[in-house]
């Protein structure tokens, strides 16, 4: 009914496709608008078909496919160009902030090694990463905190370590004190200890005299007795005399 070439309005259509739709019709199915890609005596083809909904007529519309799609290839070499811009950009972009990123985490390393260390003092690198609002900064600020208490921490057991050390010193005295209160000690209970010998040698003389004072005294009571009976018959005598 209609082409934009003239001499082809009237002759029978040619397209495989739109003749598979028109049999559809004829045989009353249903038939949605599509497209679809066909060849065409050697050449690809793109078609876009709508039948009206009574079957009497079908719109077609059909193009090289390079033609349909040379926009979308010169949009594509666009956004490819772009697309290789951009990640020339974002390079560039990603190398400054993870060399910036890698900065900042080398000056939180020097923090740690410093903790490590017992080094708790801010340097004007620290001060100006504590002044960061990022999330470096954040770390910094914690770490910051880690340090102070980590600083405090360290100085209460200084102040324990030297009241022991007072302490320390002081037992010490003490326990010199005590050593030489035990020396004297010990040369008191000595000298105890060889007077108490001595005594003992004296007592044991004491007492081998006392044994030869019994014996002695024993022997007093025999003569004693001697000298009674000697004086009985002393008396008797003198009775009988």
């Amino acid at each position: 009914l209609y082409h934009p070439i003239v001499e082809k309005i009237g002759k029978p259509v040619e397209n495989a496709l739109i003749l598979d739709v028109v049999s559809k019709l004829q045989k009353k199915e249903e038939v949605e608008p599509a497209s679809s890609i066909y060849d065409y005596h050697g050449a690809k083809k793109l078609c876009a078909y709508y039948p009206e909904k009574d079957g009497l007529y079908i719109v077609v519309c059909t193009a090289d496919l390079n033609d349909a799609l040379s926009g979308i290839r010169e949009n594509l070499g666009q956004a490819c160009a772009l697309g290789g811009f951009l990640a020339v950009v974002f390079a560039i972009l990603g190398f400054f902030f993870s060399t910036r990123m890698f900065k900042r985490v080398g000056q939180m390393q020097g923090m740690i090694d410093r903790m490590k260390n017992l080094d708790f003092t801010v340097d004007e690198t620290e001060t100006k990463l504590l002044q960061s609002k990022d999330e470096f900064g954040i770390m910094a600020k914690a770490l910051a905190s880690l340090q102070q208490k980590l600083g405090e921490t360290v100085s209460q057991i200084k102040n324990q370590s030297d009241r022991l050390f007072d302490s320390s010193n002081g037992m010490y005295k003490n326990i010199s004190n005590m050593t030489q209160t035990t020396d004297q000690v010990d040369r008191a209970v000595q000298e105890i200890a060889e007077g108490a010998t001595n005594q003992a040698n004296e007592t044991q003389k004491a007492n081998e005299n006392v044994i030869t004072i019994g014996t002695m005294i024993e022997d007093t009571n025999n003569e004693v007795e001697e000298l009674k009976k000697t004086a009985k018959n002393m008396q008797e005598a003198q009775r009988t005399a």
